[in-house]
């Protein structure tokens, strides 16, 4: 997979109620290869409650809430600039970045969100199954696989035999060697 890496280059304040992040991600060396996604702070709150359970040992320098004061133009700046060290970080630990997850935040376009793979996956086992009537699918595992970009089932026989099995994923990664 082709690296991203990241620069929140600014924000705007919408509605007079929260603040946007504009974050510039790049595939890759080429310049060219970039584009824009627009985040608020609780998308970056929420995508944090999704990753730190998968790697506990690991400290995500998410910035801190505030109930008051959170449209300063000085603390929106702040919180700019710990959102680029968490982005950082995030993206220089090989398996946070390689996470379903943490592509559908950066690369919406390009990667669905996450209930919709493991359902399509399971489609196209599940089609699959079909030509094997002896064998069926007992329960997706999504937890299972993340560095080869697979979505992983378990599976039985109607003779007690088991086995893992798998399916590739769609998006830009699927097109790499």
């Amino acid at each position: 997979s082709i690296a991203l890496s990241c620069t929140v280059e600014g924000h705007q304040v919408t509605g007079g109620d929260y603040a946007e992040y504009i974050i510039r991600v790049q595939r890759g060396p080429n310049p060219d290869n970039s584009w824009t996604v627009t985040k608020r702070y609780s998308d970056f709150d929420q995508l944090h409650g999704r990753l730190q359970p998968l790697h506990p040992s690991w400290e995500l320098p998410l910035p801190p809430k505030r109930l008051w004061g959170n449209l300063e133009r000085s603390f929106i700046a702040e919180r700019a600039e710990g959102l680029q060290t968490y982005l950082a970080k995030l993206l220089g630990d090989r398996f946070l970045a390689g996470l379903h997850a943490t592509k559908h935040f950066l690369d919406p376009a390009n990667y669905a969100a996450e209930p919709d793979v493991p359902e399509r996956a399971l489609r196209d086992a599940s089609m699959y199954l079909r030509a094997e009537p002896q064998w069926a699918i007992t329960e997706p595992l999504p937890g299972v696989g993340w560095r080869l970009r697979k979505s992983w089932f378990h599976m039985r026989t109607d003779k007690g035999g088991e086995q893992l099995a798998w399916t590739e994923p769609s998006g830009p990664d699927s097109l790499l060697t």
